[in-house]
């Protein structure tokens, strides 16, 4: 029995003194990015969208959905739907070089004045249009980096200077170069991040902070012990925390432990990440 009791107590003075296992990462600078987020439009530099000047009947489809065409080019062929005017048949010429994008009408079909024919535009030549609130137009000018996709970047070419009276917004473009263009589509809506600038800072998890009122406390690997410096910052997004005083590049800190730490204890490194 006295054996036992000896065995259990050398046991329980084993787990008493075992050293809390952590697992630490060194300090490094992280870049940051203040970035602007907005919705945008793909539009075309040439765009023509050909409308009835008058009632109309159609007589003939010149055209095909997609066809290239090039100025001058005739689109359709109408005639008037009171004859006793003119006998002749109109015939609709493409106004622009371009591609046929939509065609809205079929022959024997009936048009009014100001319904639309058809729609020739360029989609090698496409831009991205967005609207800006005017809280923002100080922040944004001509040449900031735009990211479209985690590996694409573009560049804002132009800013307009009368704000809608509606919306409080201002008109933005950014321009696609021929490589890009191929990947969009007229008249879709691609959301865009427009970079006002980058930083570097130091970065750590939040749950790697003591806090003590309102003290912030992160814990160090200092000769094998913890030494924990108060340090001062802000929250990010997605539980990060930026520090702006109190540690340094290179630094080794404790960013996950079992339990919790007090200032000197000394402690094992399980994982360094």
């Amino acid at each position: 029995m006295k054996t036992t009791i000896f065995l259990l107590s050398l046991l329980s003075l084993e787990a008493w003194a075992a050293k809390p296992q952590v697992s630490t990462q060194k300090l490094e600078l992280t870049t940051l990015k203040k970035t602007l987020l907005y919705p945008a439009i793909v539009k075309s530099r040439v765009e023509s969208n050909i409308k009835a000047d008058i009632d109309m009947i159609v007589v003939k489809n010149h055209v095909s959905l997609g066809q290239r065409v090039k100025k001058g080019d005739t689109l359709l062929e109408l005639k008037q739907q009171d004859t006793s005017l003119n006998y002749n048949n109109r015939f609709i010429k493409s106004p622009v070089d371009g591609i046929v994008a939509v065609i809205e009408v079929t022959q024997g079909q009936y048009v009014t004045r100001g319904e639309n024919l058809l729609l020739v535009n360029e989609p090698s030549k496409l831009f991205l249009k967005l609207e800006l609130p005017v809280a923002h137009h100080k922040d944004v000018q001509p040449g900031l980096k735009v990211q479209l996709t985690p590996t694409t970047q573009a560049q804002v070419t132009g800013i307009g200077s009368v704000t809608d009276s509606v919306f409080g917004t201002l008109p933005v473009e950014i321009e696609l170069s021929p490589d890009l263009a191929k990947d969009y589509i007229a008249g879709s809506i691609q959301n865009v991040e427009i970079i006002l600038g980058e930083q570097q800072n130091l970065i750590v998890s939040e749950k790697a902070l003591y806090f003590s009122g309102e003290k912030i406390f992160l814990p160090k690997l200092v000769n094998g012990k913890v030494k924990k410096n108060e340090v001062t910052g802000k929250s990010l997004s997605k539980g990060q925390f930026e520090i702006s005083s109190g540690a340094q590049v290179g630094e080794e800190v404790i960013v996950g432990s079992g339990e919790f730490l007090k200032d000197g204890d000394e402690v094992d490194v399980a994982k360094k990440l």
